[in-house]
């Protein structure tokens, strides 16, 4: 199980989705060299891109297993950061403990059910 603080997990959930996007791509990437602000839009497009095309696959692990049921509960909780870490602990092994954590965020800010509910 990976171990994400409630720091890491606070500092991020006050970051905005494209934000977000732009992280995901900076650590499926690497950083680059972020010469100008067309970099960070290419970025966050590269990395909602990246989302997108994994949804499914992340669905599989987030919705479609009895793990489902405890993020659900700890979603119901309404403790944000326990329901972040619990879905990044089922993604990480798949996509890596940074990568995780974003995704996670992802998830829990779209809701659960809709997330669930939505295939591609």
């Amino acid at each position: 199980m990976a171990q994400y603080s409630n720091a890491e997990i606070d500092s991020l959930l006050k970051v905005s989705d494209e934000a977000l996007y732009v992280k995901l791509s900076n650590i499926v990437l690497g950083e680059g060299l972020q010469f100008g602000p067309e970099d960070g839009e290419e970025r966050r497009a590269f990395g909602a891109r990246w989302f997108a095309h994994r949804r499914s696959e992340i669905q599989k692990i987030v919705c479609e297993s009895d793990f489902a049921a405890k993020v659900r509960g700890n979603s119901e909780s309404g403790d944000a950061s326990l329901t972040v870490a619990t879905v990044a602990d089922g993604v990480a092994a798949m996509f890596g403990k940074p990568a995780a954590l974003v995704i996670a965020i992802l998830v829990v800010r779209m809701g659960m059910d809709k997330f669930c509910a939505a295939t591609n």
